[in-house]
C-alpha cells in the first residue's frame, strides 16, 4: 500500500496544488504531471517542494508533445487519494484513466488550458465520473452557448448541473491565480469531509484574500471575522 494523500492534482494546474497546500500547512498534497525538462527547474517546482507538494511524479516530457499518459496515472497516489483534482490539459484517455482509478471523490477543473480549443463533449463524457465540476464563467457560458457576461451565469451553471446531474461550483472573479486557489482549497476542504456549501464560503473567502494580498492563504487567514 503507497502513501495516501488528502489531494492529488493531476495536469499542470501547480497553482491548485500550492493553494491546497498552502492551506493544509503541511504534507498532504501531491503533483502528477507532465512537462518540460526546463519546467522542471523553475521556481514554481522549488517552492512546490517548500510546501511539501509531492513532486515524485512531476515527469520530465520525453519529446515535443509528449503528455501525461494514463499508465502515469495509475498508481497508489492516485487511487488512494482523497480528493483527485483533474484539469482538462490533460488528454482524454488519461483523464478518464485517473477518474477510473480514483477511490476518493473527483473535483473536475473543465476550464481549457491556455491555446487549448475547448471541447464541451469532453466534459458530458467525463461527467458521470464527477464529484464536483468547477468551471469558470467563460466555460460555463460555452457549455450553454451564452454570453459569458450575462448576470444569470448562475443559472447557468444551476442548469448544467441538472443536465449533467453534477455539483457544478463556479469560482468567484476572473483571475485565473484566485480560481487556482478557490479549486485547490475546496478540494482541500472536500478531502476533510466538509460540507460543499460550507467548502464553497470558505473557499471564497480564500480566494479574495488571495486576490487582495497577492499571496496564497493559510487556514487561518480565512477565519470570518467576529
Amino acid at each position: 500500500m503507497g502513501r495516501s494523500y488528502q489531494v492529488v492534482v493531476v495536469g499542470q494546474r501547480a497553482g491548485q496544488a500550492a493553494a491546497a497546500a498552502t492551506f493544509l500547512g503541511g504534507p498532504g498534497v501531491a503533483l502528477v504531471g507532465c512537462v518540460g525538462s526546463e519546467q522542471l527547474k523553475t521556481s514554481l517546482v522549488t517552492e512546490l517542494g517548500h510546501l511539501q507538494v509531492d513532486v515524485s511524479r512531476l515527469r520530465k516530457s520525453l519529446s515535443p508533445g509528449d503528455a501525461l499518459r494514463p499508465d502515469d496515472v495509475c498508481g497508489d497516489e492516485v487511487a488512494n487519494a482523497d480528493v483527485l483534482l483533474v484539469g482538462l490539459d490533460v488528454p482524454p484517455e488519461t483523464a478518464r484513466a485517473a477518474m477510473y482509478y480514483a477511490r476518493g471523490k473527483v473535483v473536475l477543473d473543465p476550464t481549457p488550458a491556455d491555446g487549448q480549443e475547448f471541447q464541451p463533449e469532453r466534459v458530458e463524457a467525463l461527467a458521470p465520473f464527477v464529484h464536483v465540476m468547477v468551471p469558470d464563467a467563460m466555460t460555463v457560458a460555452a457549455m450553454d452557448e451564452s454570453n459569458p457576461l450575462d448576470a444569470e451565469i448562475y443559472q447557468q451553471a444551476g442548469d448544467l448541473a441538472e443536465r449533467l446531474r453534477v455539483n457544478v461550483v463556479v469560482p468567484p472573479g476572473p483571475a485565473e491565480e484566485a480560481g487556482d486557489c478557490f479549486r485547490g482549497v475546496l478540494a482541500l476542504l472536500l478531502a476533510e469531509k466538509t460540507p460543499l456549501p460550507e467548502a464553497v464560503r470558505i473557499a471564497v473567502r480564500a480566494a479574495s484574500v488571495a486576490t487582495l494580498t497577492g499571496k496564497l492563504p493559510a487556514r487561518n487567514a480565512t477565519a470570518p471575522t467576529v
